[in-house]
């Protein structure tokens, strides 16, 4: 008899449904201890970006009210990666634009529009009242254990080439 009689079909064979392995995928909890003092810090940099850019909003006079807006960069360790289905929502009003990850670090650079901070706030502030392992669970509670920092984006941030961005002094077309 061959080494692997399922490679052979005699005729009268008949059909093993394939049952494939699913893989065991662990995922790692990373709980925050003080919630609100974490979206606290998160909230003050997401109103600082958009202070600091209140400038170049009112510049967008071409652009829609709500579709008007200002780069940030979310970050978290690479060891325990943020879900970036977070941004896939259209309604969320943020728009991912590239991810890096480098130095143990990686950074989602995003597209904020100024209209829907107060709904990324309301987000914030369901999973901060929440309490880990009681009751219903927020629906982004992995996104905000596991950023760590969101700031204002700058150009290397968004730089996507392979060669290096230009110096700041330069201008570039």
């Amino acid at each position: 008899m061959a080494a692997h009689p399922h490679l052979f079909v005699r005729r009268k064979g008949r059909a093993i449904a394939f049952q494939g392995i699913t893989p065991i995928i662990p995922t790692v909890r990373v709980p925050r201890i003080n919630r609100r003092q974490h979206i606290e810090m998160l909230d003050a940099a997401v109103d600082l970006a958009a202070e600091r850019n209140e400038a170049r909003i009112a510049e967008q006079v071409l652009l829609p009210d709500q579709d008007r807006g200002f780069y940030m960069s979310f970050e978290a360790s690479s060891e325990t990666p943020m879900p970036l289905t977070f941004f896939e929502s259209s309604r969320r009003g943020i728009d991912l634009l590239s991810v890096k990850v480098e130095d143990g670090r990686q950074t989602a650079n995003v597209f904020m529009r100024v209209g829907k901070i107060e709904q990324f706030k309301g987000a914030s502030r369901a999973y901060a009242e929440s309490e880990p392992g009681v009751g219903k669970r927020p629906t982004n509670e992995q996104f905000f254990d596991r950023v760590q920092n969101i700031r204002p984006s700058r150009i290397e941030d968004l730089w996507t080439d392979q060669s290096a961005p230009p110096p700041r002094d330069e201008p570039f077309a």
